[in-house]
Order: structure tokens, then C-alpha cells, then sequence
């Protein structure tokens, strides 16, 4: 027996769900990244600027 909710089975017309890469990123983790887009051109230019 074919089983309908198998995307190999014998149906060409249903393309198997293609699942969408997601990377989880904690709160914390996204603070640290956007502190440091900020703060290091402000460094950078206080370094240039001496």
C-alpha cells in the first residue's frame, strides 16, 4: 500500500518540502553582535583620529 504522506512514493507531481535552514541566536548573542558593530568604528576612529 502507498502511503500519501510519503513524498517518494509514486506521486511526481508533489516536490518533497524543503525545510528552510534557520540558525537559533540568543538574545544575548545578538546584543554582542550589534554593541560591537557599534563600537568598533568608534574605536577604529578614535585610534585614526590620535
Amino acid at each position: 500500500m502507498v502511503d500519501p504522506k510519503d513524498p517518494q512514493s509514486g506521486n511526481p507531481k508533489k516536490k518533497p518540502t524543503s525545510e528552510k535552514a534557520v540558525i537559533a541566536i540568543e538574545p544575548g548573542t545578538l546584543v554582542l553582535i550589534i554593541a560591537l558593530l557599534i563600537l568598533l568604528p568608534l574605536l577604529a576612529t578614535g585610534f585614526i583620529s590620535q
